[in-house]
């Protein structure tokens, strides 16, 4: 006896983890080459793909809103974007992991640092 979480399987084209640092946000898409990872990526990390997006302006608005709302300056939020391109949102983390996408071309420790040193200024 556990908890468990039980979630409808929906048809996806990929998976997008969208890091919102501050007033910037961060995407990677997802693609899943495992059927375990088409599951849940977080099951096969050899086999995913990451790619660094663009987040889409109404996205960009609703996760801005969502963080002046819970007043969080981080969190990582996750979606399935579906074949017809509309994005579902599934969860907010206010302590979701980072590290694994941080890349040149997506600078998420540097926006955290940069974020981090606002705040000793004050």
């Amino acid at each position: 006896m556990t908890a468990h979480l039980f979630q409808e399987r929906v048809e996806k084209d990929f998976e997008v983890r969208a890091v919102f640092v501050g007033d910037e946000c961060f995407c990677v898409r997802i693609d899943a080459e495992s059927d375990q990872a088409r599951i849940d990526w977080r099951l096969d990390y050899d086999a995913i793909k990451l790619t660094p997006m663009e987040t889409p302006k109404a996205v960009l608005q609703s996760l801005q809103r969502y963080a002046a709302v819970m007043d969080l300056a981080y969190f990582a939020a996750d979606f399935i974007v579906r074949p017809s391109g509309q994005w579902m949102f599934l969860e907010a983390n206010p302590s979701g992991q980072w590290a694994w996408a941080d890349s040149v071309d997506l600078p998420v420790a540097k926006a955290i640092a940069t974020v981090l040193e606002g705040w000793c200024e004050l």
